[in-house]
């Protein structure tokens, strides 16, 4: 909101490595944090990610990678798939101006593969190579989207390198600029989502589209929510195309969402998704909440039922009930269900 600094970070000395020792700041699955530098070579200068502390600043090495027969080949960005901590991973990277991705494989914090997938085509077809500084996302050890410089963000199989999905199936929603590399996916409630950079600095300027999607995340299924920001976030060329995405899943129904372009800015956003909270789904537990008229019904007897208006009143709290008559004014209320130790929380209208 201010953009004021809240605090320095001052990280150990094991990373002053060679090229960018900082370039990059990632995350794996378990949400550790991690930096990466950025290489010019991968076939003899190592891709280092070492976990950080965030209190202390203290570095450990997890990784150091090079690609034998990859000489005198860029590497600027790189992904986790899995837990830096357990040391049970795979990271993932995509080689500058080229076609190939790569694969290493941790497993008791000791690399045990390394391999290569060539991708085979690309979208927009007229592509030929990733282009320029590119990001891989992965879904699962097998299955990644990929966005490059060149090319928009597309989805691959890693063993055979074909493109698998893309928005050739969903053209509406295409991007409008090239020239922004970066996305996420996360799952907020059982609802997917995509978010991804829209356009660029030729275009209207640095801006985001969050759309939901399916469980599958097919293209064919993004539905768009949002553009933003509204008059985009800047115009400056940030050279290597970054248009970084990334999120923190706060609590349930909350997500933190943030964006960043060098030589632009960073922005944030809150995400909230109100329509289902608890730590139980409501239909796996027979508790399907409905309302026939002014009743609230319930899919069994609960311990406990509270009613709230959507500022906070409390207007009912009932015990060992499956039903409440709300005699009160239509309008949205808030139920608190208890029930054997759980609590789930639903929006309702009253007609």
């Amino acid at each position: 909101m201010t953009g004021e600094i809240i605090s320095d970070i001052i990280l150990g000395d094991e990373g002053k490595v060679s090229y960018y020792p900082c370039n990059d700041v990632i995350k794996d699955s378990k949400g550790n944090v991690c930096i990466t530098n950025l290489t010019l070579n991968i076939g003899s200068t190592p891709l280092l990610i070492h976990k950080v502390n965030l209190e202390t600043g203290e570095l450990t090495e997890v990784a150091s990678l090079t690609m034998s027969g990859l000489s005198n080949t860029r590497v600027d960005h790189a992904s986790i798939l899995g837990d830096v901590e357990s040391g049970d991973f795979i990271v993932f990277a995509a080689v500058s101006k080229s076609n190939t991705i790569i694969k290493w494989t941790f497993e008791n914090g000791e690399e045990v593969s390394s391999t290569t997938s060539t991708l085979k085509s690309f979208y927009p077809s007229s592509a030929s190579v990733l282009g320029i500084a590119p990001y891989v996302i992965p879904v699962t050890e097998n299955d990644i989207f990929v966005v490059g410089g060149d090319i928009h963000m597309s989805r691959y199989n890693f063993s055979t390198g074909k493109l698998t999905d893309s928005f050739a199936n969903k053209t509406a929603l295409t991007p409008e600029g090239f020239e922004i590399n970066g996305g996420a996916y996360f799952t907020l409630n059982k609802q997917n989502y995509l978010l991804y950079p829209y356009s660029d600095y030729n275009t209207t300027g640095h801006a985001y589209n969050l759309t939901k999607v399916n469980a599958n995340y097919d293209f064919t299924s993004i539905e768009l929510m949002w553009e933003f920001p509204k008059g985009s976030i800047g115009s400056v060329n940030s050279t290597t195309y970054q248009a970084e995405v990334d999120y923190v899943l706060e609590k349930d129904g909350v997500a933190r969402i943030y964006v960043y372009v060098p030589g632009n800015g960073i922005a944030a956003y809150q995400l909230n998704d109100t329509s289902v909270s608890g730590i139980e789904d409501v239909l796996a537990q027979d508790m399907a909440i409905s309302v026939e008229g002014s009743t609230i019904k319930l899919g069994k007897v609960a311990d406990s039922v509270l009613v709230y208006s959507l500022y906070g009143i409390q207007l009912a709290n009932v015990s060992k009930v499956s039903a409440i008559d709300m005699n009160v004014v239509p309008g949205v209320y808030v139920v608190e269900v208890h029930d054997e130790g759980n609590v789930i929380t639903k929006k309702v209208i009253v007609k």
